[in-house]
């Protein structure tokens, strides 16, 4: 029943993900259209980044529910505890550990090889978070970049127009 409801429940999500990935690259082409002030750009961009992250935490919480649910399944069915499993994928654990625990998860391999795939997107998901930020850090600097060079440019005029002046005022 729970297995079948976190199915059910990412087949939703499949749906959000793409409804709100259409939403976040709207909302970055919105924040491009050339007469919008930075301010207006910035909110529009701080809306697609609020958007991105909300559904990289409903993603999160759905993975980390099927971790939790593969982690019962494999612990009910192995009769093994937390602490071997945890164990079992620590550096700290010795040959013999790995093998006596092995051997109670043996008859359980395609539960256990889902558990332990679960366990290495949980890694990676930590990296995506950092990629996550980086990339919504970006998105800003972007207007801030633009923001500069135009403030360079009108200070490279003003000064260009200030030489003009006094020259000619030299010249009268």
């Amino acid at each position: 029943k729970e297995q079948q409801d976190l199915e059910d429940n990412q087949l939703r999500l499949n749906v959000i993900n793409k409804e709100t990935e259409a939403q976040i690259k709207q909302l970055i082409v919105q924040s491009k259209k050339r007469g919008l002030s930075d301010e207006e750009r910035i909110k529009i961009l701080e809306r697609a980044n609020a958007l991105e992250v909300q559904n990289f935490e409903l993603n999160k919480a759905q993975f980390n529910a099927e971790l939790k649910n593969a982690e019962a399944v494999i612990l009910s069915k192995a009769k093994i505890s937390k602490a071997e499993l945890d164990l079992f994928f620590s550096e700290k654990s010795t040959a013999d550990q790995r093998a006596e625990i092995q051997a109670k998860v043996d008859d359980y391999e395609e539960e256990f090889k889902r558990y332990s795939d679960l366990r290495i997107e949980k890694a990676d998901e930590q990296g995506a978070s950092l990629v996550l930020q980086e990339k919504l850090q970006n998105r800003l600097a972007g207007v801030e970049i633009d923001r500069e060079e135009r403030s360079e440019k009108a200070a490279a005029a003003r000064e260009k127009a200030n030489e003009k002046a006094s020259a000619a005022q030299q010249k009268a």
